[in-house]
């Protein structure tokens, strides 16, 4: 008999045979077993499992809580409590916690995207005006060249060393920053957007970078970074994958801005917040 004449028969043996089996075991969803570090099924050993325990069939817990009700198995094996409350040791715990991301960088500074000569980063704003020397500082050591905020009146004189916007803005300089590549501006005021379009667009034709920074250094400035994405990178209105992106960028820049995806419509819509 020939090779192939072998594998025909025993296909059609296996056929037989599944042939066999009741209905019910061929119309029987497969379960899916827990396995614990032995390599053996939780809940008991893999007879046992086999008859129920510790299995999940079509998303319930055989074995253990009432019928028809997802269950949870616990460590050892058995029905976990319905007890939903969260163990203290878990309170602070990050879903978005990523190991392979890049640390958190100071002030939360990281560019807009991942090009090479990004015009546009983002930060958090200096929290008051003892920290202004240091925070200017730390944008020159990295290259920053000219710095926006997107301030209320009131946000930027609590900066201020004299208690005033204006104070603010000439601390800035004083610190280090050319008076022509500083600049306030309140996004909620009517033509705000097409500003920082433009003061945008300024630096990148010289060849600088723009820092956009705000009171936590996402509310305000992830939004204007979406739009820059938009505008200079992504192209057309596509506000999802503009958000996206930023939020993309903590794997590599350590830290992601998540703005919402109707206020940067709305910001490109109506020219301000």
């Amino acid at each position: 008999m020939t090779v192939r004449a072998i594998n025909v028969v025993v296909c059609m043996l296996s056929l037989i045979d599944a042939l066999r089996l009741p209905i019910a075991s061929r119309t029987r969803p497969l379960a899916m077993q827990l396995l614990g570090a032995d390599g053996l099924p939780l809940g008991g050993s893999s007879s046992e499992s086999s008859q129920g325990g510790g299995l999940i069939i079509d998303g319930n817990l055989g074995g253990g809580g009432a019928a028809g009700a997802p269950g949870i198995l616990g460590a050892d094996g058995s029905a976990a409590s319905g007890d939903d409350s969260i163990p203290d040791d878990l309170k602070d715990f990050d879903p978005t916690f990523d190991p392979l991301a890049a640390k958190r960088p100071k002030y939360d500074l990281a560019a807009a995207s991942g090009r090479g000569d990004e015009t546009v980063w983002g930060a958090t704003a200096p929290e008051a005006a003892a920290d202004i020397q240091e925070w200017v500082s730390h944008l020159r050591d990295a290259g920053i060249q000219r710095v926006l905020g997107l301030f209320s009146e009131d946000e930027a004189a609590a900066r201020g060393p004299d208690g005033s916007a204006r104070g603010y803005m000439e601390a800035l300089v004083a610190a280090g920053f050319d008076p022509t590549g500083v600049a306030l501006l309140d996004p909620h005021a009517p033509g705000s957007r097409d500003i920082v379009m433009k003061m945008a667009q300024d630096a990148q034709q010289a060849r600088q970078t723009l820092c956009i920074h705000c009171a936590d250094g996402h509310r305000l400035t992830a939004i204007a970074m979406a739009d820059w994405l938009m505008v200079d990178y992504i192209g057309g209105d596509n506000y999802l994958e503009a958000c996206d992106a930023l939020a993309a960028r903590k794997r590599l820049a350590g830290v992601a801005r998540s703005p919402s995806e109707a206020d940067v419509e709305q910001w490109t819509l109506q020219g301000h917040l």
